[in-house]
C-alpha cells in the first residue's frame, strides 16, 4: 500500500512536470525546476482528469477512474523520458 502511494505521488505530482521543465527550462536552478515541475504536473493531472471525464465508454460509464488517470500520466511521463534521453544523446 505504501509503495502504491509513493509511486502515485511521484507520477501524479512530480515526474511529468519536472521532465517538461527540465527539457524546456535548462537555465533554471534545480529548485526552480522542481517547483515549476510540481505546478505543471498538477495542471496536467487536472487537464487529463477533465478529458477522461468527458470520454464516455459505454452506457453510464465514463473514462475517469484512478487507474485511467494514473496510466495516462504514466504514458505521458514515458514520452517525456524518451524526449529527455534523446535530447541528452544529442549533446
Amino acid at each position: 500500500m505504501t509503495i502504491n502511494i509513493i509511486t502515485g505521488i511521484i507520477i501524479v505530482l512530480f515526474l511529468p512536470g519536472f521532465l517538461i521543465s527540465y527539457i524546456v527550462f535548462r537555465t533554471l536552478t534545480t529548485l526552480e525546476q522542481v517547483v515549476i515541475g510540481i505546478c505543471l504536473s498538477i495542471i496536467m493531472g487536472f487537464i487529463i482528469s477533465i478529458m477522461l471525464g468527458l470520454i464516455k465508454l459505454g452506457h453510464d460509464k465514463y473514462g475517469f477512474t484512478g487507474t485511467n488517470c494514473f496510466l495516462s500520466l504514466s504514458v505521458i511521463s514515458i514520452i517525456f523520458i524518451v524526449i529527455f534521453v534523446s535530447s541528452m544523446k544529442k549533446k
